[in-house]
């Protein structure tokens, strides 16, 4: 991230020794594992979670993209250990179990998606007949849905983590395991900052400024708190892209190991269980291997063994593939009615980031400068069901702000040339790279089909811990002495762009 990153890292040493584990037993051991966790990650995390816990009690169930069919999922892999699936034909079941719908009549919670003026139902009466009516249903009513919903062809992983909250408050109300539910999918955020910490320790030498800067940016990111404090597995890619990045560069930057590759491996399944989006991870996986392989024999032979794990790891990769069922997910949204052209397809990219060229047929219904209105205005300040929105001048000043820090990054790097590690900036920019095409893919065929742009802000927001990376690194060319007070007013900057937020949320739902 340039020179002044590395120049800092001693001093950042300095001030945070390791302490001394003094304590023998297991607790002792916890308490000092605690102590060594730096001070400004603790502060950053202690922050992150409030913001994030006001973000999953203020937003009204229901309110964040595609919940109750989440919530569905959750709710019959936590009581049958089963995922939603298509009716056999001996009995015909609902998406939702009667307890959901019951709750979803009661509380009026889907009118304010389709009607900006609707509220949700607050009165005390209506929140009393309902617990009345809930508490008279019988136990199968939690067990009667589980029909194949729009979620139902993600693969269980995250689901999975949600039915640790629902079980654990199975004996209340839908509502309160509805809220647990999201406190619990929040703590992934924290795993998404420690994993941009660790990332940005990588590379540059442990800078404290550089790791509060990258971290930060991932955890005080507005969608990515938004998403992250509701049910959405989308908060739980966050999370497991930003490990995946952290163990990739360690791979590529502390050389091949049998423990490096077993934890980037293992991370890239849980990825991939997880959403079938993360197949875009696999190129850059590939390439972390190939780096740290080509830099561990350099030189020398190889030997039988360490062939045999290469071929191991090209194995362990394949079940992932299989195992994770995400392939057969993407062969079922492979289905488009049109005829694929590159240069068809090239045209559709020009189109979506520029003016149009005299030369170009117009992609039916694709919004003249695409890119900023999914990106920028969907990705930083588009919440609810997309009906809740920022003024149009302060999406410009979020767009400006994303262009400064992504060329500030690559002036870093330009600087630093002759110390980055090109292996590790390969990697990052493989896995940046490979979502953004194959998400244009994705929505070049939907307009070839019908004609309607699917793509949201929300899938990008995987790739923030590179957008922290380069934040930290347009800092570095900041004047050292002025660097705390430019993080500090980025710091200060997206704390209020938050509350701006949450405030639009509450006039929104509750004045």
């Amino acid at each position: 991230m340039g020179e002044a990153t590395e120049t800092d890292a001693e001093p950042s040493r300095r001030h945070y020794p390791r302490p001394p584990l003094v304590a023998p037993g297991g607790a002792g051991r916890l308490r000092a594992r605690l102590a060594q966790v730096p001070p400004p990650l603790a502060a950053l995390l202690a922050a992150v979670m409030i913001v994030a816990l006001a973000w999953a009690l203020l937003a009204p169930p229901a309110e964040v993209p595609d919940e109750p069919v989440h919530f569905a999922y959750v709710q019959i892999l936590a009581e049958t250990g089963q995922r939603p699936q298509a009716d056999t034909g001996e009995a015909r079941r609902n998406v939702y179990s009667s307890e959901q719908r019951l709750a979803r009549r009661s509380s009026n919670y889907e009118a304010p998606i389709s009607f900006p003026t609707v509220r949700p139902e607050w009165r005390t009466s209506a929140f009393a007949r309902w617990r009345g009516r809930e508490s008279a249903l019988p136990p199968p009513a939690r067990r009667d849905g589980g029909a194949a919903n729009s979620a139902a062809g993600n693969p269980p992983l995250y689901y999975a983590w949600e039915a640790i909250a629902y079980r654990l408050t199975a004996a209340w109300g839908l509502f309160t395991r509805w809220y647990a539910m999201r406190v619990w999918s929040m703590l992934l955020l924290g795993v998404a900052v420690i994993a941009t910490w660790l990332l940005a320790g990588e590379l540059t030498g442990a800078n404290r400024l550089a790791q509060l800067a990258a971290s930060a940016f991932v955890g005080l990111q507005p969608g990515a708190t938004a998403i992250s404090a509701g049910i959405n597995p989308d908060g739980a890619m966050i999370a497991a892209w930003a490990v995946v990045m952290w163990l990739g560069v360690r791979l590529v930057r502390r050389g091949l190991s049998a423990g490096g590759v077993a934890a980037l491996v293992v991370a890239t399944l849980a990825a991939l269980l997880i959403k079938a989006t993360s197949f875009a991870l696999l190129p850059a996986v590939a390439v972390a291997l190939a780096v740290s392989a080509r830099r561990a024999f350099r030189g020398r032979r190889p030997s039988p063994a360490a062939i045999a794990a290469l071929v191991a790891l090209v194995g362990a990769a394949a079940v992932a593939v299989v195992v994770s069922g995400a392939a057969d997910r993407l062969a079922a949204n492979d289905q488009s009615g049109g005829q694929l052209s590159v240069h068809g397809f090239l045209s559709y990219m020009w189109q979506a980031y520029l003016p149009n060229l005299p030369f170009q047929t117009p992609v039916q219904h694709l919004a003249p400068f695409w890119g900023y209105d999914v990106w920028v205005k969907s990705g930083w300040g588009n919440f609810g069901w997309a009906e809740l929105l920022l003024p149009p001048a302060v999406y410009v000043v979020i767009g400006v702000a994303c262009v400064a820090i992504l060329a500030g990054g690559a002036l870093a790097v330009a600087r630093a040339r002759a110390r980055v590690d090109w292996g590790a900036l390969a990697f990052l920019a493989v896995a940046a790279a490979a979502l953004v095409v194959g998400l244009h893919i994705g929505e070049y065929r939907q307009f070839l089909d019908s004609h309607l742009s699917l793509l949201q802000g929300r899938y990008l927001l995987v790739l923030l811990p590179i957008g922290g990376l380069a934040l930290a690194g347009a800092l570095g060319q900041v004047p050292r002495r002025q660097r705390p007070v430019a993080l500090g007013v980025v710091l200060v900057a997206m704390l209020a762009l938050q509350v701006f937020e949450l405030g639009i949320v509450v006039g929104r739902f509750y004045a």
